[in-house]
């Protein structure tokens, strides 16, 4: 190891995968049955879930927009998790795989406002409260000098970046949240700009809101 245990926090998807396995053998059911059962479906979310790659279709993927032309392939990953470790994994993985439209991330997001028993007041503040020295809390991005989230996001601000191009901030104290789904890795994960349109975005929206405020 490169740290001893406690010392350092790097990014990673590999502690997420861990968690998933844990989660997985500590209930005794798939990740994606869970998600289902104790996420989904008390939320009443609709639109959202993992697609096994085992179990894709022509049927299940013909709203999904398409990600990268990878080299083994002729056409671009469509209802496929682009990440390749979710992909090694069959689809399900507790970094990456879940499929959602924008009023799903909306319903999936919402709880951590607060008001929400899935979220007791505790829980919620434990996941959302940046840990000493870090920009990150246990599950979220918060507000840096050059974050993606532009300039008018509070530091009790929580947000996620997907690498295809989504992401989510929001805002608790002001009850504000933006979600953007966009495909920037089509055709090509070279294609970066929307790291200098994202922030653009989320200044417009949160200065309209600021204009509309009483």
């Amino acid at each position: 190891a490169d740290y001893e245990p406690g010392t350092c926090s790097r990014y990673s998807d590999f502690g997420y995968l861990l968690a998933g396995w844990i989660l997985e053998e500590a209930f005794g059911e798939p990740l994606d049955h869970l998600f289902e059962s104790r996420i989904k479906t008390p939320l009443s979310v609709q639109q959202a879930g993992f697609l096994p790659l085992a179990s894709a279709s022509v049927l299940r993927t013909a709203s999904i927009a398409a990600t990268e032309m990878v080299e083994d392939r002729d056409f671009p990953l469509i209802g496929l998790v682009h990440d390749e470790h979710a992909r090694y994994l069959g689809g399900v993985s507790g970094h990456a795989g879940l499929f959602g439209s924008g009023p799903a991330v909306w319903d999936l997001a919402l709880p951590w406002m607060g008001g929400h028993p899935l979220f007791p007041g505790d829980l919620r503040k434990q996941f959302t409260t940046r840990l000493a020295g870090l920009p990150w809390t246990l599950g979220w991005d918060t507000p840096t000098g050059a974050s993606q989230s532009g300039h008018h996001f509070s530091e009790k601000a929580i947000g996620h970046l997907g690498y295809t191009g989504t992401s989510v901030w929001m805002e608790p104290d002001s009850r504000r949240m933006v979600i953007l789904l966009t495909n920037r890795v089509h055709p090509s994960r070279t294609r970066n700009q929307i790291r200098k349109w994202r922030p653009i975005l989320h200044d417009l929206v949160m200065e309209e809101g600021f204009s509309q405020t009483p």
